[in-house]
């Protein structure tokens, strides 16, 4: 909201990054091949490859914007109009290449997305993907033992006690369902993309969804001035760049 009044000549464009960003610009792109839309599904998550304790997880980044994102109320659309729902709900099962997935409601991965549609398309929403069973272990932690209130105690309490991991992949999944000369369609853009040698995959998608915005802007391909979102970058020249090729 505070870019937004910025009086700029420059570009501010926010929010680059895997989810936000690459992400709301892939659903952009999708959107676009329908003439109504009725779903817009995103879901991301930044699992470990192999996991042994109770919640199937290790941390691979922030700490602190995992919190956040388990934390803040979400942003959708919903029936049209913008709202907002509670993090950790929301929860569907999500089969990709035959594997099981569950998926729910985390703050953030919406961005901008729900001021430029909303009168526009019916249902957006953005959800985490974990392994089934991390979820349950979630609401314990943060709802009956009262620790989103306590933020800092469990930081803490992650960072000590559970591993990191750099052996990680990310599950980079779009659904668009609407209609497509007058016939009710859905198209789908998947991805579950790995690290590489010492760069884990979500350092390696972040930092590409990043500096692909970048090249695109020194290219001129990117152009205006103030708040450029997400969703106004076209994803065919995205994946052009030498960085925007890890989402082929």
């Amino acid at each position: 909201e505070y870019v937004k009044t910025l009086n700029s000549t420059s570009a501010l464009i926010p929010q680059c990054g895997l989810a936000p960003g690459a992400i709301n610009i892939c659903a952009a792109h999708l959107m676009k091949e329908f003439e109504e839309v009725d779903e817009v599904l995103m879901r991301v998550g930044a699992l470990p490859k192999y996991t042994t304790n109770e919640m199937s997880y290790y941390l691979s980044w922030s700490t602190n914007g995992l919190i956040n994102e388990y934390c803040n109320p979400a942003d959708v659309i919903y029936e049209g109009e913008k709202a907002k729902v509670m993090p950790l709900e929301g929860m569907e099962k999500l089969i990709i290449e035959g594997k099981s997935y569950e998926a729910f409601n985390t703050s953030g991965g919406c961005a901008t997305m729900c001021d430029t549609y909303a009168g526009k398309v019916k249902n957006l929403t953005y959800k985490t993907v974990r392994y089934p069973g991390h979820q349950a272990h979630m609401k314990f932690l943060f709802n009956d033992l009262h620790l989103k209130k306590n933020r800092e105690v469990l930081e803490n309490l992650f960072d000590k006690e559970v591993p990191r991991t750099t052996n990680d992949v990310v599950i980079f999944f779009v659904k668009v369902i609407g209609k497509i000369e007058g016939v009710l369609q859905e198209k789908t853009y998947c991805r579950k993309i790995e690290g590489q040698g010492k760069f884990s995959a979500i350092q390696i998608t972040t930092a590409a969804g990043v500096c692909s915005v970048l090249e695109l802007y020194l290219q001129s391909e990117i152009k205006g001035q103030g708040l450029i979102s997400q969703e106004s970058i076209d994803w065919d020249d995205f994946l052009k760049t030498e960085y925007g090729k890890i989402y082929l």
